[in-house]
Order: C-alpha cells, then structure tokens, then sequence
C-alpha cells in the first residue's frame, strides 16, 4: 500500500513541522510512507534555506500561496490565540494532493511522533469516510460520569446529536476522493459560519460530516488534557498533539515534560540556519523540572479519573486503527 504523510505550515511553524517528519523517519519501521510539507507564501530565499534540510530527511516541500485559502478581511478578525489562517490549509491543498496513494495521512506541526506510525500508514482508510481520533473534551465527563452540558450545547449548534462524534482534526487519514468532496465542502461551511467555528476546519469538518467518521484509537492524537498519563502502565501514545498554550518550546511551559523541549533545540542545533523561522526556550532546568511535577502530582485525581473515561469511551468503540 502506497501512503503519504503530509503537513502545512507557514514559517512560524516550520520548524516544528521538521521535528514530526524528522521522528516519523526515526521510528519508520515496516512501512516506509512519503513526506510532503506544504509551505505557504515562503518567499525564494526562505524556500533555499529550508529546501536541502527537507533533503536530508527525505521531505519534500511544496510551496502555495495562501491566496488558495480566499480568505477576506473579514475572515482574518476571527483568527486569534496565535492561530494563522493557514490551519485551512489542509482543506485548500485538496486540489493539489497526489492521485497515486492508497493512504493520506495528515499531521499538524504541534506534534511529536513517540512510536512506529505502521498501524496508521498501513491502514487504508474507508472507502467512504475519512478517519480520525475523538476530540480531548468528548471523552471527559463530569464528576459524576455525565457527558459536559457545554459541549453538548455546542455540538448541537454543529447539528450533533451526541458527543461522541466530534474529532480533532490534528490528525486525518483519507482516500483522496474522500478528501476532494469534502474539503471544499468544509472551507465554504467556515467562510459562512466563522463565529460558530472558534476551532476553524475542525469545526467545519465535523458539521458537514455530521458524525460519520470513522474513529481511530486516542493514543494516535493524544491530547494536552491526558499529558499526565503518557509512560502510566496501558497507556502507550504513539502521537502526543500539544493542543494548548504553551508550547514544548515556549517560555513558561510546564505541563508538559521538559523531555519534549529537546527535539527543537536539537534541530536548531544541527540546523542554525533555522534560528530565524522559531525563538525557542531556554533548556529546561530544576525549577522547570519542579513546576512539571507540582503540575503533575496536582492533577493526580483528575489523571485517575481520566483513566477511567478514556477506557469507558474505548469499550465502546471499533476502532479502525489501534496500537
């Protein structure tokens, strides 16, 4: 089975794209995918600069313009939280992803890649549906065990029945037709309803889906929220996704392990000449390594109950990829 693993990115966040390619060759194991990272608007000397390091690790880079994205004056006030208008990106390469894979896998740049991706690359996708991990707040619950009120107030402005059918679209693996009916479908959802969209084409993507996706196992996204439980015996995350501020490589981190620092600071390293695309940190030292176990050691209660909910909402799945 031919696969593709693709990213988008503009220079804020090349280098973080890097680090995922970058590890998805170190645990390349069984299958062996092609990389591409679509860059957008990098002007010809960004583009010199980043070219022969997508060499060196067997990436490709493809540049577009965000003109693709059509995005109006208008459009641009509802991005906010550091978010760029990029994160439509995925949805308006559509048009120009190759024809030839089996299997296209989408990644964000704000990962880390833990372990061998071969169930997901060697997975095909649907033949109808896109696949992708449940959203963090979908499994959460209340105390008590209750789904949250808020988010079933929300997805019911989506036109979802219940929780359980909102994704993170993080990351998404599809058949290109799949993806060419629907990615138009979603981009012109967004234009037309951006105030009811604060996560952008995820939302989109999960109102004109309404539900029919097929769900692959969390320890393929595994987001901010269960941070706490990678290394806990039966919890083995082969994608960490930080979906909260800040980053791994941002001034006054902590909820996340000092570890993920290094993997920025090393390309920086081996790659200087990266330094002008992200400001990283500087090297975590004991307060950090403090703050992170206070952080950790506070939440140990919530940790234990999201154990529970995230093995309750896994009884109740067929996963269509799993560890």
């Amino acid at each position: 089975m031919k696969a593709l693993g693709v990213l988008a990115t503009d220079q804020g966040f090349i280098v973080p794209s890097l680090v995922v390619a970058r590890q998805v060759r170190f645990h390349q194991c069984d299958v062996a995918p092609d990389l591409k990272i679509y860059l957008s608007d990098f002007t010809d000397e960004e583009f010199e600069i980043v070219r022969p390091i997508g060499d060196r690790y067997d990436v490709e880079f493809v540049r577009v313009s965000t003109d693709i994205l059509k995005v109006d004056e208008k459009l641009v006030a509802h991005f906010d939280r550091g978010i760029s208008p990029t994160a439509l990106m995925r949805l308006a390469i559509a048009d120009i992803l190759p024809d030839h894979y089996d299997n296209i896998v989408y990644l964000d740049g704000d990962m880390q890649i833990l372990g061998t991706l071969d169930p997901l690359f060697g997975t095909a996708p649907p033949e109808d549906r896109i696949a992708a991990a449940p959203e963090t707040y979908v499994i959460l619950r209340e105390k008590d065990g209750s789904p949250r009120q808020w988010v079933l107030d929300y997805l019911d402005t989506l036109g979802l029945e219940k929780e359980t059918q909102y994704f993170n679209s993080g990351m998404l693996s599809f058949r290109l037709p799949v993806w060419k009916e629907l990615a138009p479908k979603a981009l012109s959802f967004f234009r037309d309803n951006a105030d009811i969209c604060p996560n952008y084409d995820q939302c989109a993507l999960n109102a004109v889906l309404g539900g029919d996706w097929a769900p692959i196992h969390p320890a393929f996204n595994w987001n901010s929220h269960f941070n706490k439980l990678v290394g806990e015996p039966g919890f083995d995350p082969r994608i960490v996704h930080f979906t909260s501020r800040p980053k791994p490589w941002s001034e006054g981190q902590h909820e996340w392990a000092p570890r993920y620092y290094g993997p920025y600071a090393d390309i920086l390293a081996q790659h200087p000449e990266l330094s002008r695309f992200l400001n990283v940190r500087s090297a975590p030292g004991l307060m950090d390594q403090a703050r992170h176990i206070k952080h950790t050691v506070a939440g140990w209660n919530k940790s234990l109950r999201y154990k529970r909910w995230i093995a309750q909402y896994a009884a109740t799945q067929d996963f269509h990829v799993t560890p």
